[in-house]
């Protein structure tokens, strides 16, 4: 939260503003937590004019010496950073406010958790902060203007924007049940946007408008613990609420042909009231006037018509003087429309510039409209049981999904130390596969070896075989050739003994 600004409000203003309807739904003599007091404008109301005792937590020192003499006790810190479990651990309120807080905050979601434990039994925690979804602001958007300022909905020390929606679900997140809902309204033309509704085509501008959020400048709420939500939906601001409203159009041209949606005003009346009184004034003279008196079927009682053309000229206009459209029909000064474009065209003439139009009418909130009130209301019953069988089906689910998570981590401890194993194993496998590997290498090495070896064994077997047949036909010969010695030395011993014997004698 930035400190350059120093914020100051008149709580009890004619505007009715965000400090003022909180203040109206505090109870005298309460204990308060206030965060961001400022200089303690609301803080004085607080003590001095409800009697409560305030702590207070601000992040600007020089604020929180202003809001101080109206505080029990005041810290000064960052509520982004603080550390609440340090801070008053034992004290628990009455009532916590955050007015025009949350939005100046990183992680408001911490902050709203860590409120839950400062309440009493019995207490609330009250908020105001601005809405995004104002139709000023969305009108600046579509003009291509979005400007921080020193105050207002772009405050330049805002962090967070919210809308009706956004904010309770971030309040939900942040287990919060929402029991009141309230608005602080500000007209178009007081904000700082400075929107001309005139330059905006019709169709755009109804669209805007006519959402019931689109009015609300602040948004207010009343909160508990969802642990002590009742059935039910919260209840509602009279003034946040509204009366539900229709749209009529006055158009105006030279002729019928040149009537068109663009060429036109705006007024909204209520449904329900059966006296009002819708009224235009021409900003061009015209000859032809078309008031286009309601977007939606209905049913319209019309008491009166009016033109003022100039001081003391009004004059009564005769329905039966009027052109109606098909879709219009006419009962005993009552107008029933069967769609959402029904007319009526006032008698051609001179309107100059400046006349004025009134239409006294009256909207009657009809027993269709009780109908489906009842039927809504049966409707959010039902939701209401709805929601509370779904959250506690949500309760059961949590608890289950926690027991699931704590079993899912055990199994993943049981299969991170499986992955190990499997690593390891896998690591072992493939050292094996490559001792494998090398061992089929020295074997495929060694068999080409072998066949080798087997190789020369068959060629020094055949060169033996070969050999031994030569050896054998050798000794054959040198056998034939001893037994040829044998017989000549037989012979010639022969030859000898005869030589003898012949010498002999």
């Amino acid at each position: 939260m930035s400190t350059a600004h120093t914020y100051s409000r008149d709580v009890f203003s004619a505007h009715a503003e965000s400090l003022s309807k909180l203040s109206a739904r505090m109870v005298r003599g309460s204990e308060v937590l206030e965060l961001g007091p400022a200089s303690g404008y609301f803080t004085r109301i607080l003590k001095e004019a409800l009697q409560c005792k305030v702590d207070a937590i601000e992040i600007d020192a020089n604020m929180a010496q202003k809001a101080k003499p109206y505080c029990r006790d005041l810290h000064v810190a960052d509520l982004d950073t603080l550390d609440w479990n340090a801070l008053w651990p034992a004290r628990r309120y009455d009532a916590i406010i955050a007015a025009d807080v949350l939005e100046h905050l990183r992680f408001p979601e911490r902050a709203l958790q860590a409120l839950l434990r400062r309440l009493k039994p019995e207490g609330k925690l009250l908020i105001s902060l601005p809405n995004i979804a104002y139709a000023g602001m969305i009108f600046g958007l579509l003009e291509d203007d979005f400007r921080y300022r020193a105050e207002g909905l772009l405050d330049h020390t805002h962090l967070r924007f919210f809308t009706r929606t956004t904010l309770e679900e971030v309040l939900s997140k942040a287990g919060w049940g929402v029991t009141w809902r309230g608005e602080v309204g500000k007209d178009l033309y007081e904000a700082e946007f400075h929107t001309r509704l005139e330059t905006w085509p019709p169709a755009v501008r109804d669209f805007v408008c006519n959402h019931p959020n689109r009015r609300a400048y602040q948004l207010l709420c009343e909160c508990v613990p969802q642990v002590r939500l009742k059935t039910g939906m919260p209840t509602v601001d009279a003034a946040a609420a509204g009366p539900p409203q229709f749209a009529a159009r006055l158009m105006w041209a030279a002729q019928p042909e040149a009537i068109s949606f663009e060429r036109g005003a705006t007024v909204f009346g209520e449904i329900g009231s059966d006296a009002q009184v819708l009224q235009w004034k021409l900003p061009e003279a015209a000859t032809y006037v078309r008031i286009r008196l309601a977007d939606r079927p209905g049913y319209m009682h019309l008491h009166k018509l009016v033109v003022q053309t100039g001081v003391g000229t009004a004059q009564d206009i005769a329905l039966a003087q009027c052109e109606l459209s098909p879709d219009a029909m006419q009962s005993d000064g009552a107008l029933l429309f069967s769609n959402d474009e029904p007319w009526l065209a006032l008698p051609t003439g001179q309107y100059p510039a400046g006349t004025t139009i009134a239409v006294h009418c009256g909207w009657p909130m009809s027993g269709d409209y009780e109908k489906a009130g009842r039927a809504l209301n049966a409707l959010r019953a039902a939701q209401d049981r709805h929601v509370q069988l779904l959250s506690s089906d949500i309760a059961q689910a949590t608890a289950r999904a926690d027991t699931f998570e704590k079993n899912m981590l055990a199994h993943e401890a049981i299969i991170s130390e499986r992955d190990t194993q499997l690593v390891e194993r896998a690591r072992h496998v493939a050292h094996l596969e490559t001792l494998i590997t090398e061992r089929e290498r020295i074997i495929i090495e060694r068999d080409g070896q072998l066949s080798a070896v087997n190789s020369r064994a068959s060629d020094a077997e055949q060169a033996l075989n070969a050999l031994r047949t030569e050896s054998e036909i050798s000794a054959n010969a040198l056998q034939a050739h001893l037994h040829a010695l044998e017989a000549q030395n037989a012979h010639l011993k022969t030859l000898r003994g005869w030589v003898r014997t012949k010498l002999s004698s």
